[in-house]
């Protein structure tokens, strides 16, 4: 077990901090492809506050992880168009110089990456990678930074620490590739980390023990976590708050809980049926039928409406906005109101420990 694991309970509390340490406004994405532009992500505002776990959730292509990426600068500049403002430390993300991007890059802001074996670099030992990532952003001498990427392997469970640092990435196991990532985005103690799908090729025991430690994090240094996954299930164990994501928009954001009790938009609540559930109820297993549409097939009115069931013929016809909703909701649905949606249905424990999430 990590030293982080042992210093916090369970689960975190949801931050108490109101001033917000990141504010998205009105974030949009463009990619040029033959000399045509096509829009990935669009109308994107949103704020994270100290120690905050949030989730961004949907399925492939909805704007996830290009929404991550452009809030760090990693999209390809001459394919690619940003528009919006993010704010982090007084900075703007999004019109920052590129030397001072590079300077933010963790400091104030880092990312874990999906795959971890492409992530990593394959010809230099994995404690190379950490150290060179603290020398690149701290005035330190080797044998210190090799001293701190030791510390850094062991407080995210990498068992002989000293041994492993001479390892290269292929051979460590997927979780434990896993929590190198996670050591090298936390080597300058960053404000905000982007966790980009970091569970998703993992087994449930290391994906439950990754987990832990994002929580761990977030809770023992107050870093402010951005959760990327098409698993609401996922997200409900680990986020105390929820933004769904369809076709380069949010569609849903919410408390959790909320939104497991009762969802919104249809979108969210056929992500919550798509949820394997240990109940003993049985229940098929349902999936949201179609596919989320390319940014050339766009329709007209609302996005989600030739997937939904629910749709009419105003849906067709108007564009919703996201509008707020009791409880500090917000919505991108004109039915919102007289649909009762499902939510899911919790295992006890779950239960239990509603309200302990993020």
């Amino acid at each position: 077990m990590s030293k982080l694991s042992t210093m916090a309970d369970a689960h975190a509390p949801t931050s108490t901090s109101t001033v917000p340490l990141l504010e998205v406004t009105d974030l949009g994405v463009y990619f040029v492809r033959d000399g045509e532009e096509s829009r990935a992500v669009e109308n994107v505002s949103f704020s994270m506050t100290e120690g905050e776990i949030v989730g961004l959730v949907g399925e492939s292509g909805s704007g996830k992880s290009v929404t991550g990426l452009a809030l760090l600068g990693l999209l390809p500049e001459k394919s690619s168009r940003v528009t919006g403002t993010a704010r982090i430390a007084g900075t703007d993300l999004l019109a920052a110089e590129p030397a001072q991007l590079r300077r933010l890059r963790g400091n104030e802001i880092s990312m874990i990456f999906q795959d971890s074996l492409t992530a990593l670099d394959p010809v230099f030992p994995i404690g190379n990678q950490i150290s060179e990532t603290i020398r690149t952003h701290r005035e330190v001498s080797r044998s210190a930074a090799k001293k701190q990427a030791t510390d850094l392997l062991e407080s995210v469970g990498i068992p002989e620490p000293s041994k492993r640092y001479r390892d290269y990435p292929h051979q460590l196991s997927g979780g434990m590739r896993q929590r190198v990532m996670i050591a090298i985005a936390l080597a300058c103690e960053p404000r905000l980390l982007i966790a980009d799908e970091p569970t998703t090729a993992l087994d449930v025991t290391i994906q439950a023990q990754i987990l832990d430690l994002i929580r761990d994090i977030s809770k023992d240094h107050g870093t402010a976590v951005m959760f990327i996954s098409h698993d609401l299930g996922v997200v409900s164990e680990l986020c105390s708050r929820v933004m769904t994501m369809y076709a380069g928009e949010i569609v849903e954001m919410s408390a959790v809980d909320d939104v497991l009790e009762r969802p919104l938009h249809p979108y969210t609540s056929g992500l919550i049926q798509a949820i394997p559930s240990t109940n003993p109820v049985r229940r098929r297993l349902q999936s949201v039928p179609g596919r989320v549409p390319s940014p050339d097939e766009l329709p007209a009115g609302c996005l989600f409406e030739p997937r939904c069931s629910f749709a009419e013929d105003a849906c067709r016809a108007v564009h919703p906005p996201l509008r707020d909703y009791p409880a500090d909701r917000l919505v991108r649905c004109i039915r919102a109101d007289d649909l009762n949606l499902t939510g899911a249905v919790l295992p006890t424990e779950a239960v239990e420990s509603g309200g302990q999430r993020g």
